[in-house]
Order: C-alpha cells, then structure tokens, then sequence
C-alpha cells in the first residue's frame, strides 16, 4: 500500500463476465478515480453472494467519486454472467481463471484458490489498498476511502 505500480502488463489479460478481454491498466484508464477490485473464492456461493450484495447495496456512494467497481473471480464467464443477472448487479464481473492478476495483488491462495479481499488503484497507479477481508469488511473498507 502506497506503491505506485506499474500497470503496462501487471496481472496479465483478464476477461469480463461479457467475454471481452481487458486488462487492469486498460481498466484503471477507463476510470474516473481508480478502481476497485474485490476478489471472491466462487460465484454463487453463500459468502461471495453476501458480498457482491453488499457492493451491489453499496455501489452508488462507492462509485460517487468516480472509483469503478469490479468483482475479480477465477469463475468462467458463463459462472459470473449468471451470477451477475441473478443478483442485479450494476458492475461487471472479471474472469481470471489463471489467477494471474488475482496473483499479482496478493490475494491467491496457495496451492489454488482465492482469498476474498480487497484491492484499490488510483490513476496514478497508487495502491491505496491491498488486504483479506470478510463479506461485510471488504466493503466497509472501501466505504472508508470514499
């Protein structure tokens, strides 16, 4: 936290719930502020699904000072759409099913898996903040920047 990264190749190629090939740089370029990336272990799970709801609740005071948010999972394109439509959510889901940027923001688990966390990037490339959290604190974490 506080590292200015660079973001020309960081995290590798990812995709959005819609199948379009990005990559956070290209992201953080979009924005406004920054983005926000919280990572779930699984689509359609009962704590990942508390968590998109909670950012879904959460996301007109989050995203009001221009920070865009995104949902970061290892699920298929096909998992997160329907998770997407299914809980009404207003911001997109990304695929890294390599977990390559998941990787590159400290937040896999080792041997395999994802650690539900919290990850936010200012224009600058600025890490403001990189840490596990729970459902409700990943949110609230972010609650705290705004």
């Amino acid at each position: 936290v506080g590292d200015v990264v660079d973001l020309d190749g960081f995290g590798g190629e990812i995709e959005t719930n819609d199948g379009e090939k990005t990559t956070l740089k290209a992201l953080v370029d979009e924005s406004k502020a920054g983005v926000v990336l919280f990572t779930y272990p699984k689509a359609s799970t009962p704590g990942c699904t508390k968590q998109v709801c909670f950012f879904r609740d959460s996301y007109e005071p989050l995203t009001a000072g221009g920070l865009a948010i995104y949902g970061l999972s290892t699920d298929s394109p096909k998992a997160n759409t329907t998770f997407k439509d299914k809980q009404k959510l207003p911001y997109p889901l990304l695929c890294d099913p390599k977990a390559t940027l998941i990787g590159a923001i400290g937040l896999k688990k080792s041997p395999k898996g994802t650690q539900r966390g919290v990850f936010v990037i200012d224009k600058e490339g600025k890490v403001l903040v990189a840490e596990p959290g729970s459902p409700q604190g990943t949110v609230d974490r972010v609650k705290k920047l705004v």
